[in-house]
């Protein structure tokens, strides 16, 4: 999954401290990263509005970025670090700036990188995203309207006038798969911006809620169906957008009669074990699941 990147460690303690002129700078802008990119073929020209294939990509560098001081519009800050590798966010002072411009990047739309090489810098991307959204949106205090300033100590926004503080943002969401005889619920959602293919029942947990009984409500809500023996398989972090998904499997408990909610669902069925083509894409949870149920394995 996009956080498996051994040997390589990812480590999430803070720093304030500065960029040096070799590391690597993440400037994003209306969910896009500047990237420069070799694309899976040659032939396919580099393009600033393409969503084909891509293979490897490198981030622009501090020097490239800050070259002799030469944009005060962008604010350094940590991110965090892999391996021995400092990751840094190029931060807009102004929200309203305009995007940043190197020659030889273009910004790509950070979904589409999900299969970019080297493997790590799936996780860099997902969690950069995730911090340079939880950093635009909290630039004013929620409680008082006093701009928000960095501690120089922890990752955490603090209000100099009320003393309000803001820890990142994590949503926990659970990503369900549900078991019937030798078959997988399987569904695809519906809307013209929802992922195309056959996916597993998902949703956010609710306040006073457990994760269990977010499994329990999701799959009657969106497939009208009761599920059973609802066990933790495992999590994953997916800064896209900002949550932290809790992969659990089930039973069905009852008739598997499908009761489909067609707002949120335009599919929904039990697809037999050797009829299930997806693969272990080594980025999702979801297809983790699928694909384990394939093997014999969930």
């Amino acid at each position: 999954m996009i956080q498996d990147i051994a040997p390589c460690v990812f480590s999430n303690e803070y720093s304030a401290s500065l960029p040096c002129d070799d590391d690597p700078v993440f400037a994003i802008h209306a969910a896009r990263v500047l990237v420069r990119i070799a694309h899976a073929s040659s032939e396919q020209a580099p393009d600033s509005a393409s969503e084909g294939p891509v293979n490897r990509i490198a981030l622009p560098s501090a020097a490239d970025v800050w070259f002799e001081g030469n944009n005060a519009t962008l604010m350094p800050i940590r991110l965090f670090s892999i391996d021995d590798q400092s990751y840094y966010l190029a931060f807009p002072v102004e929200r309203e700036s305009e995007p940043l411009e190197l020659s030889g990047f273009e910004w790509i739309r950070a979904r589409t990188l999900m299969a970019a090489e080297p493997i790590h810098v799936r996780l860099a991307i997902s969690t950069a995203l995730q911090l340079s959204e939880w950093y635009d949106t909290n630039r004013m205090c929620g409680r008082c309207g006093t701009p928000m300033a960095r501690s120089a100590k922890h990752r955490v926004l603090e209000c100099p006038t009320c003393e309000n503080s803001v820890y990142p943002r994590i949503n926990p969401a659970v990503i369900v798969a549900v078991r019937y005889e030798d078959s997988l619920l399987m569904i695809k959602y519906a809307g013209p911006d929802a992922y195309r293919h056959r996916a597993l029942i998902a949703g956010f947990c609710e306040i006073g809620e457990t994760a269990e009984q977010t499994v329990a409500r999701e799959v009657m809500e969106e497939a009208g169906v009761h599920v059973k023996n609802i066990r933790y398989v495992t999590s994953q972090p997916w800064g896209f957008a900002s949550d932290l998904l809790l992969g659990f499997v089930c039973d069905l408990d009852g008739s598997p009669e499908i009761h489909r909610d067609d707002e949120e669902l335009s599919y929904a069925e039990w697809v037999p074990r050797e009829s299930i083509f997806e693969e272990d894409d080594q980025v999702s949870l979801t297809r983790h699941l699928i694909a384990a149920f394939k093997r014999g394995d969930l």
